[in-house]
């Protein structure tokens, strides 16, 4: 109650004074302060959807780097193992303190094996690396699809001309004795294969590399196509990233050569083996017809590794597709 005997709790008429006594007002509340300019809340800044770079040439071959070194290392370790008979001195010597213990221990030629599945896998890693390349984006797909193509039917050529150089190039299979002009006598034997036996023995590998990169560029069209048709999919125009059919037949198409290579010598009774000599030494080359039919291992992996692929591909993308709905 104030100094005047006013209680604020009853009206004025019960207040001393009667009717002449006013409520006072409630106070009035406080001014609500107005913020200056440089006080006001500055504006959110616009939320902008994150934009998925698309990797640049150069971030590509950072990335690619590796595989591109490991691929040269085998192939380098390949070329070695190959060459290694030639580049070093692989012989035995007519005297038996430099000859013992060595007949069987010429490490060049123990290598030489490797050198077929080195050079298999450094050629594989190459070619998954130059395909992946050619796919990444359009103007390194114009530029490598190309090189791709090219290196595929060098490849094949190559691998021709090693199964078959020991019939265009032929020498003795013997080893060579050398035989020294002051005295006559001989002082060593040579081991060192011909090389065009050498390159038989790697002939398999270029060949199946190399039909297995035209089953790619038959099957996978480009992801930027030009001339590619578009195919009705439930009512959308689409472009196909694989055909099936294609690989089917590459796949039907390198079987059936490898039947009829193996059938070369029934088709072919006459061939006979070709006689060489040189120095005094006979020899005997063995007839094209069992050349040719070397031909059907690779011609045969080709087949098998195209059909399995064709025939797993929609396994891989339901698999694929799955766990994408597991992850999201």
């Amino acid at each position: 109650m104030s100094e005047q005997g006013f209680d604020a709790r009853y009206p004025a008429m019960f207040q001393p004074g009667g009717e002449q006594s006013t409520t006072p007002e409630p106070p009035a509340a406080a001014p609500t302060p107005v913020p200056l300019p440089a006080q006001m809340e500055k504006p959110a800044p616009p939320i902008v959807p994150a934009r998925v770079a698309t990797p640049s040439e150069k971030n590509l071959w950072l990335i690619w780097r590796m595989p591109l070194a490991l691929a040269v290392a085998l192939i380098a370790a390949a070329v070695f193992c190959f060459m290694a008979q030639y580049w070093l001195k692989v012989s035995i010597s007519f005297d038996e303190s430099a000859a013992f213990g060595w007949i069987n221990q010429q490490w060049p030629n123990l290598i030489f094996p490797a050198s077929s599945p080195l050079l298999a896998a450094g050629l594989s890693l190459l070619v998954v690396w130059l395909w992946m390349v050619s796919r990444a984006t359009a103007t390194l797909e114009a530029r490598y699809r190309a090189v791709f193509r090219n290196a595929a039917v060098a490849l094949l050529l190559f691998g021709l001309f090693a199964r078959f150089c020991q019939q265009l190039f032929p020498a003795p299979l013997n080893p060579v004795l050398v035989i020294d002009a002051e005295t006559g006598m001989p002082v060593r034997y040579l081991l060192s294969q011909p090389w065009t036996v050498a390159l038989n023995e790697i002939a398999s590998v270029p060949l199946v590399v190399g039909l297995l990169m035209l089953a790619a560029l038959l099957a996978a069209p480009s992801l930027w196509p030009v001339d590619e048709p578009e195919l009705e999919v439930d009512g959308l125009m689409v472009r196909p990233n694989f055909y099936a059919a294609r690989a089917n037949l590459m796949g039907t198409g390198c079987l059936v050569v490898a039947f009829l290579v193996q059938l070369t010598p029934v088709a072919f009774p006459a061939a006979q083996p070709r006689k060489l000599v040189q120095d005094g030494d006979i020899s005997y080359l063995q007839p094209w017809t069992e050349t040719v039919q070397l031909l059907m291992q690779p011609f045969l992996i080709a087949a098998v590794v195209i059909l399995v692929v064709t025939a797993l591909r929609p396994v891989f993308r339901s698999a694929v597709a799955h766990q994408s709905e597991i992850v999201s």
